[in-house]
């Protein structure tokens, strides 16, 4: 399979059109109370799902904003479905998280499967829409290499820190920007229902004291990110070509490729 093919397959994971990419959004809610609930009308949301609408710039931001989706891909399947915020080394991550909690009052929740840790920051929001205020939840993700710097910028703040565990697999969809807000936050069914406060001495941070943490480049946080969404097969074909791309150290460099 060339690149396009894919390209194409990786960029259709959550489905190839807006309304299907929305339907994976919206999840095991019913697309009418949902849209009212955030503040879409009900022939908004009905020519996006059943007449192959465009959701105009208005819609669009409410739907950004009460599920921290991405607008490319909600648009054109695009990169991750959720935003998040990948640090390329645990003091960017400290750096960010400072920024963040001496701007706001965050709630921070630290999500860890043993072996890595994310931050969920949260705080409550609203927007108005014809003179009516919808309450949602604002949602800030942090991943990447996290550490003893950023776990220092934690343990500086005033407040209450939440701890919940998430499995392996659950916290790789959280790193690719596949959780969104709902299924983080959902009264009933939400993965951070289960969370406990903690102060900053918790032994919960005890996995993640080795200062010499890699730094890489954002461009390949980035790109692990993306590699992670591909299924078996697709990571198999990846493999295949980088292995075919890679020189053979008794063979010396590759070819210049002709003009």
């Amino acid at each position: 399979m060339n690149w396009e093919g894919i390209l194409h397959k990786f960029m259709n994971k959550f489905g190839s059109t807006i309304s299907e990419r929305l339907a994976f959004v919206v999840g095991d809610r019913k697309i009418h109370p949902w849209a009212k609930s955030i503040g879409v009308s009900k022939g908004t949301i009905e020519s996006v799902m059943n007449k192959g609408g465009m959701p105009g710039a208005e819609t669009l931001g409410i739907i950004r904003r009460a599920e921290n989706v991405r607008i490319d891909w909600l648009l054109e399947g695009r990169g991750t479905p959720f935003y998040v915020a990948p640090c390329a080394s645990d003091q960017a991550a400290a750096s960010l998280l400072d920024e963040l909690l001496s701007e706001e009052q965050w709630e921070v929740t630290v999500v860890s499967d043993h072996h890595r840790l994310a931050f969920v920051l949260s705080q409550p929001g609203s927007h108005s829409v014809k003179d009516q205020f919808i309450d949602y939840t604002i949602v800030e993700v942090i991943v990447g290499p996290l550490g003893p710097a950023s776990i220092l910028t934690l343990r500086k703040r005033n407040g209450t820190l939440f701890y919940t565990y998430l499995d392996a697999a659950l916290m790789e969809q959280l790193e690719k920007g596949e959780i969104g807000t709902y299924k983080l936050f959902d009264r009933e069914k939400g993965l951070l229902n289960a969370r406990v406060p903690i102060d900053v001495t918790s032994p919960v941070f005890d996995d993640f004291k080795d200062p010499s943490m890699p730094v890489v480049a954002i461009e390949e946080v980035e790109l692990l990110l993306h590699y992670r969404m591909l299924d078996k097969d697709k990571k198999q074909a990846v493999q295949k070509i980088i292995s075919a791309m890679t020189p053979d150290p008794d063979e010396g460099e590759l070819p210049a490729p002709s003009m």
